[in-house]
């Protein structure tokens, strides 16, 4: 079967999404403590995942997640509607703000802010099938969504794209109040972007790209400066076969690059170069790293984490120091050769939920290095159940210079599934 036909080859990349940003402050990183933050739980959908956060300055964070009632024991089918939710820190504690209604199965998945009092989120909305935990569908009619925060409320804004069957927006990075880029894809198996100028969303022209492109992240460091990053498939029939791809964004128009994918490390030829990009940063006009997934085994989980490395000419992989079976949700970076991702470790070859544990490592000197992390819950047995897919896990992280980073994510709470966050904040809140 063609992993692709129809909205399936979007389902696949999306399954491993998370979100999306990372960074770390260049002098106190690598010395950071990290604690867990407490963070009220959603009302509504027991399953909670923080799929994204953007942080501005030390009292001032924004996360947005989903939740949702589970899979029934064939894990194919949800036992109940979804919802989205958001939190806000202040400087000293999280709290729960409301979401707009916008459609039915509402998942934000990527989120951006340049102040306090101005955010975009972006996601889908479906009429069955799930995006969080960390990002699967299950089918519906997907259309995309766009969300604007103005310092007081979330509301939903039009987009192009609102009015295509099986729309996504999965990325989203803002300069200012007047300039953002969104991408994403369409039912047609095409990548989409999109464009803010502080009155509308505009629809951007892409170069065509072979086969089935699609754009998951993007980062923008000046109104013609924009790096966007997904994959593509090598084969126009059967079994897909993705590729890294990145696009660039010069202020006029977006130009092609094709990233090298995974090296044959770990498998034979036949896993040797399935690989595809899903969080990109940009610290500079000529410094990108962007961060995705290998795949390590036949079954689709798990997977492994990947890197590609932008200098300004061309891209090199970046994978010095990655675990074998750790899956990589975001990155960020606050100075070139100054890095951190967040995702899972994973040390075994077949999914062992007692042995999992969030991931977040730092990019120094061509090697990624883990950090030391506090314990937090784990499933309470070798099964994927309930809302509990592959957690713990870290989706998204941001950092602002000489203050700190926040990851958020979702951890295992009884049977169900509850927010995580972790931070190395400067003022942190209580440890739970």
């Amino acid at each position: 079967m063609r992993i692709g036909t129809g909205i399936g080859r979007w389902v696949r990349r999306a399954a491993v999404l998370g979100g999306v940003l990372s960074a770390a402050m260049a002098a106190q990183a690598s010395a950071a403590t990290w604690t867990t933050q407490t963070v009220p739980p959603p009302s509504g959908p027991p399953n909670a995942t923080a799929t994204a956060v953007s942080c501005v300055s030390a009292t001032f964070c924004m996360a947005v997640g989903t939740s949702d009632f589970g899979f029934d024991h064939t894990q194919t089918n949800l036992k109940g509607p979804i919802a989205t939710f958001a939190e806000r820190w202040d400087g000293t504690a999280w709290s729960l703000l409301p979401t707009p209604h916008a459609g039915p199965g509402l998942s934000l998945l990527s989120l951006s802010c340049v102040s306090p009092t101005f955010c975009v989120a972006v996601g889908a909305n479906h009429t069955t099938g799930r995006m969080s935990n960390p990002g699967f569908v299950g089918g519906g009619k997907l259309r995309a969504v766009l969300e604007v925060w103005n310092g007081t409320a979330w509301s939903v804004r039009p987009t192009p794209l609102g009015a295509m069957p099986n729309s996504a927006l999965t990325g989203v990075s803002c300069v200012s109040g007047r300039f953002c880029i969104a991408v994403g894809s369409t039912g047609l198996q095409i990548a989409a972007a999109l464009r803010w100028d502080g009155s509308a969303w505009k629809r951007l022209t892409l170069p065509s790209v072979k086969w089935g492109p699609t754009l998951t992240a993007v980062d923008c460091v000046a109104t013609n400066a924009c790096t966007a990053v997904g994959s593509y498939d090598v084969n126009m029939v059967g079994i897909a076969d993705l590729r890294p791809l990145a696009m660039r964004w010069t202020g006029a128009r977006f130009a092609v690059a094709k990233p090298p994918a995974e090296r044959d490390r770990f498998h034979g030829k036949a896993f040797s170069n399935f690989t595809w990009l899903t969080a990109v940063s940009c610290p500079s006009r000529t410094s990108c790293l962007a961060t995705g997934l290998g795949q390590r085994t036949q079954n689709f989980y798990p997977q492994g984490g990947f890197a590609d490395l932008w200098d300004g000419k061309r891209w090199t992989t970046a994978t010095a120091g990655i675990a074998r079976f750790s899956p990589l949700n975001g990155v960020s970076c606050i100075a070139v050769n100054d890095c951190y991702t967040a995702g899972q470790f994973d040390p075994h070859t077949i999914t062992t939920p007692s042995s999992q544990r969030p991931l977040i490592a730092h990019w120094s000197g061509g090697h990624w290095t883990r950090e030391v992390l506090p314990a937090v819950a784990t499933l309470p047995n070798p099964e994927w159940f309930e809302g509990n897919l592959l957690n713990p896990n870290l989706y998204g992280i941001s950092c602002v210079l000489a203050v700190g980073c926040t990851a958020v994510g979702a951890q295992p709470q009884g049977a169900n599934s509850a927010p995580l966050a972790m931070s190395s904040l400067a003022v942190a809140a209580p440890v739970s």
